[in-house]
């Protein structure tokens, strides 16, 4: 029987150096149970362990649960994992920043599966935005300076995601990676970019300000799927107008 605390064995195996091999299939073997009891199995975990990897490996598991399991599940219970896990990261104060990294890529996998849903490209792509203000409204001056942003993390998260080159291996073709992609270009690049310009035309945190930086950067140097210079005259256009701004 799955349990709790034979996941944390396994950790513990790992960490150690221990079986290696065998603990990894223990861990992996948890992916090939009922979806629903891996799923509620990693959420104990994640909420409850004091171990010091397995919440990373539980993390790392749903990524393979979702991977796994997308066409078989109802997505509307991956769609609440999806908040329940952003949520979570956006919560937890002792998470580590591998565990949430690896979160917020379960946040974005998620939304790039629903956003290439017929007619739900718009819905989702609002829904991001709305999220990623949410999160912005939390990075102000008094969030401490060793803690990056969650935004950005999770901008970050969703900008490697739908870059094709860099997207998770989720056994689908490359026409699917495209296409997402090129639908992320459409609904959700420049608005990155404009919010990354905006937080740090007012943002008086040096860390928070080199986040806002690196973030925007990647959005400059998207790899487009196809040339578009209106996409690119946006860009030139925000950054002439929020430098002058920053300047006065």
């Amino acid at each position: 029987m799955a349990t709790p605390e034979i996941f944390e064995l396994a950790c513990t195996r790992l960490q150690e150096g221990r079986d290696i091999a065998q603990a990894s299939s223990l861990i992996q073997s948890f992916a090939t149970a009922d979806i629903a009891s891996t799923i509620a199995l990693c959420k104990l975990i994640l909420t409850t362990s004091s171990h010091s990897t397995a919440p990373f490996h539980a993390s790392g598991l749903l990524v393979t649960v979702i991977l796994q399991n997308w066409n078989k599940n109802q997505q509307t219970s991956f769609t609440l994992l999806r908040d329940e896990m952003l949520g979570f990261a956006m919560q937890s104060r002792t998470m580590s920043a591998a565990c949430r990294k690896q979160l917020l890529r379960v946040v974005a996998i998620i939304f790039k599966r629903e956003i290439t849903e017929p007619a739900a490209t718009e819905a989702v792509a609002q829904l991001i935005s709305q999220r990623c203000l949410e999160l912005l409204s939390f990075s102000t001056s008094s969030q401490p300076p060793s803690s990056p942003s969650l935004a950005f993390e999770l901008m970050d998260a969703l900008l490697s995601e739908f870059q094709s080159h860099r997207a998770s291996a989720i056994g689908l073709s490359l026409e699917f990676h495209l296409k997402a992609q090129a639908l992320f270009e459409r609904t959700l690049l420049v608005n990155f970019f404009n919010l990354s310009m905006r937080f740090l035309s007012g943002c008086k945190v040096p860390e928070l300000a080199l986040v806002a930086c690196a973030c925007a950067a990647t959005c400059l140097s998207w790899d487009f799927t196809t040339p578009d210079t209106v996409l690119q005259e946006v860009f030139i256009e925000t950054f002439n107008v929020l430098g002058s701004a920053r300047r006065t």
